[in-house]
């Protein structure tokens, strides 16, 4: 068998031999040779026909024998590469060892040791290698291009392999051409190799000359000369890369990873991909592709949306692959595949622990749904938390989202019904959507009512009851259902406008282009009248600032172009404007607009400027308007906050210590309101703070050199309302100092200035509600219970609320937060029927309307907090707060208005239970109130108190609190009295009775409708009805318990048949329980009847509805004789 191998080789070679004399020596008609642009392949084994033509290495033919025979690798020496590709392997591992070692810690992370990540993260050694970003502008690529090929690096490759060209008498005319057109650029000036986009430059019809002249002779003239073999191709790509590694040394060089990671593709390439290929081709772009993927891999699977190259370690991949498929070492392919596994189901696994910012119901147990869909979008999100590659991550990010519809908006705002009338609630719906950036996004929603084109309530917000009523955070993407409702009365009839608002804290990041140049070199283009830009290539002369999308804009000013000298030398240092500008409307790509809102900054938290490398601002305080100073990384990572904080904050230069605004995590933290699933995101949100703070300030392209930083100094525009509610824009400028090391040994440099701004904006959006009047009026005058009546439904609390009577000035701290938090007082009333009066009576004498006011009791050991003084455990009992929550925490929950309001109510009305409940407890409020403040113990009766009355002694009973042996009551007794006398200022405010009265028991309603009373009275002379109805004193509803109060109409009817309108619409109150109004008649006519019917309904607790009807006619008489009264009375009133 072998015998026929070896003589079917020797057959085969003999073959290639003839063919190889006759082409060489026969001459065809012409004389020319028979030489084609293709090489010919000079390989007549099957192996060598099967390769890619071309032969030979850089510096010998080591694969071939003198007669073109390819030399076969023998056991030992394949034995003996295999083993070294296997070390090459293990270095390669070690190379990526950084990688791996981060990938380990972020796993102990997720299982409970994430101290080990967080001492990994602060050695600078193990950050993986990530490569170099690539510029997103093309024109960049053809400068490139240009210098490199006009570089003596790249002439040198020319040069070397021309020598060797001659050496073995190849003459390549198409190399040449390339190599002396190259020989030929130096003596040019940069301007003829900037536009190498135009075909009918004059050194690209040299160029093309040259080829065609190649093409020609290699065809035509002679055989032995060549134009191109893959070879050179392979070669050409190489030393182009090679080149311009050389040329650009400066970006790499600083960077110990790049120097061991080029340094490894060469030895790999020279020591290992040589000796296994079969011709230099091959190995040229195993050189070629080992240095572009693993300097340039992440940044152009990025450009194309291969997003999973940035979460491999790809030198190591690469060289694994290579191995496994040269080497045939089936196991390393295996261990591969083990680790891809491992790295994506890491990542699932990690998604699949993802929170959710949805609660569940106590009891219940909630499923999303949600977390299938997006479970490989959190592996990623996950992957890029843990991998911080080496590239222009900001504006990667920036770039990412400058388009994305991020921000707070309001949607689907609509009245919950077509129409309200004037005694109803009015309620709006609509759905808040929100979607973050960065930082978790706290909002605070609100709505509110305008009136006449100015707030109601004697000029402030009349605020309505929103669902959710408190601040809650949002970690993504997310929409929020909301609901207003104002208590019914709030509106006058007609079109209305529902106000909603948001006040929110968001995050802006931008960054702007700038070109650096030698100062000398821009005077000498400018001498010559050539733009340094074009010279350059550079398309992009006047970049702008690009900003993630948002409710704000950042705009950057600085020179396009900055010529850069001697520090010392400068007469002018170059300025930096920022702009913050209020956008009102955000577009897509396309500049399409997504939405449109009303609002405005309310203030800044932070706004930091960065700067390349190798530029400084000298005197940051001398900075316009305001002064920045010096900002670091610590002062970053201390605005982030720390496991543990409450919303102070610390950090280095002192910029945020003790400024709750600026601590992100304790105020995430405490909008969770102790939730474990929300704290869990907040913990989240701080770890992609720091991580955040790592990369800000790194340097482009993998550079050593940081980013300096300067912040504006927030506490000197603190007290300055100019810098607050920003409808338009603000201006910041400063003077910068760039310094020679920016250009970076390069004629022309690239940078880009960093700008963060934090800040809280309000959002608002309005709504149109359309209000009719009432059909049925409420009498206000003398309806109210008396004061030991102080349950009440919601028809007398929205007649007393609509007048909204206040205890202190509108102009004092006090009456502000009285008139802001009264919203919350009418909802809790109305919620557990207490007397709204009564609740602002309380909060007046607890705390004076200061939410913040807490008061430790030593002999309950706990304290008294908020506007109702409620305490910790009575907000448990009452089940205001988990029974589980800690002391502190609660407090602060406590110190929400609404809830603090809602919760003093409940405390309220269980009192009330009791109190009606038990024989030994007295009725009335100053009993109530001795409970409120003493205990409901207090609330007993104590044991009889002597009392002298003339002559005679009586005993009384009197409950435990009022009895004055009961030393330790002395305070509750105070409170009492104090508490009285503010419910009593407000019911004089309103028009009621000021003193208890004893309710007369056993009176039935139907009593009370058969004393009505109803007159008419007509003038002729003013065509006039004077209608007058009333109840006498001693059978007004206030004086019954249970009833609040009564409701009248009034119909016409002329003739007989009914007319339509509404009469008397609003009566007077002439008297306790007493009314009066005026009719105009339309045109009546002589013996006209009129009549008039009154329905009045009583209302009582239990709520049964008893009607009674009056009616009442007038006739209209003749015209008058001379001195006639021109009046006439006609009464009826017997119960219809």
């Amino acid at each position: 068998m072998k015998a026929q191998v070896d003589a079917q080789l020797a057959q085969m070679r003999a073959q290639a031999s003839r063919q190889q004399q006759a082409s060489t020596g026969q001459q065809n008609p012409r004389g020319g040779g028979n030489i084609n642009f293709n090489p010919t392949i000079n390989v007549t084994t099957p192996e060598q026909a099967a390769a890619p033509p071309g032969s030979g290495a850089l510096f010998g033919r080591d694969h071939y024998e003198p007669d073109g025979k390819k030399r076969e690798m023998g056991p030992e020496e394949r034995k003996s590469l295999d083993k070294a590709s296997k070390y090459f392997m293990v270095f390669a591992f070690f190379l990526s060892f950084d990688f791996f070692v981060t990938l380990g810690a972020a796993y102990l992370a997720r299982y409970g040791y994430p101290g080990v990540e967080q001492f990994i993260s602060g050695i600078p050694f193990f950050e993986p290698f990530g490569g170099f970003q690539l510029p997103t502008d093309p024109a960049t690529y053809w400068v490139w291009l240009s210098l490199t090929l006009a570089a003596p690096y790249f002439l040198g490759f020319f040069a070397l392999r021309g020598i060797i060209s001659l050496t073995r008498h190849e003459w390549k005319l198409g190399l040449f051409a390339i190599y002396i057109f190259a020989i030929h650029s130096i003596g040019l000036t940069m301007r003829s190799w900037s536009d190498l986009s135009g075909l009918l430059n004059e050194k690209w019809v040299i160029l093309l000359i040259f080829v065609i002249l190649a093409y020609f002779i290699g065809k035509r003239i002679s055989p032995k000369v060549q134009a191109f073999t893959w070879d050179d191709i392979g070669y050409l790509t190489f030393a182009l890369v090679f080149s311009f590694l050389f040329l650009n040394y400066g970006f790499w060089t600083q960077s110990i990873k790049a120097i061991l990671h080029l340094s490894f593709v060469i030895a790999f390439g020279y020591l290992i991909i040589k000796r296994y290929e079969d011709n230099e081709f091959w190995f040229y772009i195993w050189m070629t592709v080992g240095i572009i993927a693993d300097f340039f891999g992440y940044a152009i699977g990025t450009y194309f949306g291969i997003t999973f190259v940035q979460f491999w370690p790809i030198l190591f991949f690469l060289v694994v692959m290579y191995i496994s498929t040269r080497a045939q070492i089936t196991p390393i392919s295996v261990i591969s595949i083990i680790l891809c596994l491992v790295v994506l189901f890491g990542g699932l696994a990690e998604a699949r622990t993802d929170n959710t910012t949805n609660y569940a119901a106590p009891g219940t147990q909630q499923v999303d749904i949600s977390k299938t869909s997006s479970a490989w979008s959190s592996m990623w999100s996950w992957f890029t938390g843990r991998i911080n590659l080496a590239t222009q991550q900001y504006t990667g990010q920036v770039e990412q989202n400058q388009y994305e519809s991020l921000g707070v908006y309001f949607s689907n705002l609509k009245a919950a019904q077509p129409r309200f009338y004037t005694d109803e609630p009015v309620v709006v719906w609509g759905s808040i959507r929100s979607k973050t950036y960065q930082d978790a996004v706290i909002v605070n929603p609100s709505c509110y009512i305008l009136k006449g084109g100015s707030f109601i309530s004697s000029g402030t917000k009349s605020y309505g009851k929103m669902v959710p009523g408190q601040p809650f955070p949002i970690f993504q993407l997310e929409d929020t259902d909301i609901e207003c409702s104002f208590l019914n009365h709030t509106f006058d009839a007609g079109t209305q406008t529902v106000m909603f608002s948001a006040e929110y804290n968001f995050v802006t990041n931008s960054y702007q282009k700038a070109y650096f140049m030698d100062r000398e070199r821009y005077r000498a283009y400018i001498r010559q009248s050539i733009d340094p830009l074009t010279q350059f290539g550079i398309k992009d002369k006047m970049p702008k600032a690009v900003f993630t999308n948002g409710p704000v804009e950042i705009g950057m000013s600085v020179q396009a172009l900055t010529a850069v000298a001697d520090p010392n030398s400068y007469t002018v240092l170059p300025a930096i404007s920022l702009t913050l500008s209020n956008r009102q409307q955000i577009e897509d790509k396309d500049k399409k607009v997504i939405t449109r809102w009303e609002g405005k900054i309310r203030n800044i938290k932070e706004l930091i400027l960065l700067l390349p490398p190798g530029v400084t601002i000298p005197d940051p305080k001398s900075c316009t308007p305001v002064p920045f100073k010096a900002y670091t990384e610590a002062d970053c990572r201390g605005a982030c906050g720390s496991i543990g904080s409450t919303g102070d904050s610390t950090g280095g230069n002192g910029a945020h210590t003790g400024n709750d605004d600026t601590n992100d995590y304790g105020t995430c933290v405490k909008s969770c309101r102790g939730k474990d699933a929300c704290t869990k995101e907040c913990a989240r949100i701080l770890q992609s703070c720091n991580d955040e703070c790592g990369f800000l300030f790194k340097g482009d392209s993998g550079e050593q050199a940081t980013y300096t930083a300067y912040a504006l100094d927030v506490s000197a525009i603190k007290l300055k309302d100019d810098y607050k509610d920003i409808d338009k824009f603000k201006t910041f400028q400063c003077r910068m100092q760039p310094a020679p090391n920016v250009l970076d040994n390069a004629p022309l440099t690239t940078r880009y200035f960093r700008v963060r701004a934090k800040y809280n904006y309000l959002l608002e959006n309005s709504v149109q509600v359309v209000v009719e009047k009432s059909p049925i009026q409420v009498a206000l005058g003398g309806q109210q219970p008396a004061v030991p009546v102080v349950e009440t439904n919601g028809a007398y609390e929205a007649s007393v609320a609509a007048l909204a009577p206040m205890l202190n000035p509108a102009d004092t701290a006090t009456g502000i937060r009285e008139r802001e938090y009264d919203q919350y007082v009418r909802a809790a009333a109305q919620s557990q029927g207490i007397d709204y009066l009564l609740i602002k009576a309380i909060t007046q004498a607890e705390s004076q309307w200061d939410s913040n006011v807490q008061t430790y009791d030593s002999e309950d050991s706990d304290y008294s907090v908020g506007l109702m003084g409620v305490s910790v455990d009575i907000a448990k009992e009452r089940g205001c707060v988990p029974e589980d929550m800690d002391q502190a925490l609660a407090r602060d929950m406590l110190k929400d208005p609404e809830k603090n309001i809602n919760c003093g109510a409940a405390y309220l009305k269980y009192l009330l239970d009791i109190q009606k409940a038990r024989q030994n407890m007295r009725p009335g409020i100053r009993n109530l109130m001795g409970g409120y403040y003493g205990s409901e113990d207090a609330m007993e009766d104590s044991s009889t108190v002597p009392e002298s009355t003339g002559t005679a002694t009586l005993t009384k009973v009197v409950p435990k609190w009022e009895n004055e042996k009961n030393l330790g009551y002395a305070e509750t007794r105070a409170y009492v009295n104090s508490v009285v006398t503010f419910y009593n200022q407000l019911r004089q405010k309103i028009g009621t009775q000021t003193t208890p009265q004893q309710a007369k028991q056993g009176t039935s309603i139907s009593e009370i409708s058969q004393q009505i009373t109803f007159s008419l009275e007509y003038s002729a002379q003013s065509k006039q009805v004077t209608l007058a109805w009333s109840v006498p004193p001693s059978y007004a509803p206030d004086q019954y318990m249970g009833t609040v109060s009564l409701y009248y109409s009034v119909a016409r009817s002329r003739n007989g048949a009914a007319e339509g309108g509404e009469i008397c619409p609003d009566p007077a109150t002439v008297a306790p329980a007493s009314y009066k109004c005026v009719d105009t008649l339309p045109n009546p006519l002589p013996d006209e009847t009129y009549t008039y019917t009154l329905s009045g309904t009583a209302i009582s607790y239990n709520g049964n509805n008893v009607f009674a009807t009056k009616q009442a006619s007038v006739r209209i008489p003749p015209l008058p004789s001379p001195g006639g009264s021109g009046t006439q009375t006609e009464q009826q009133t017997q119960l219809a």
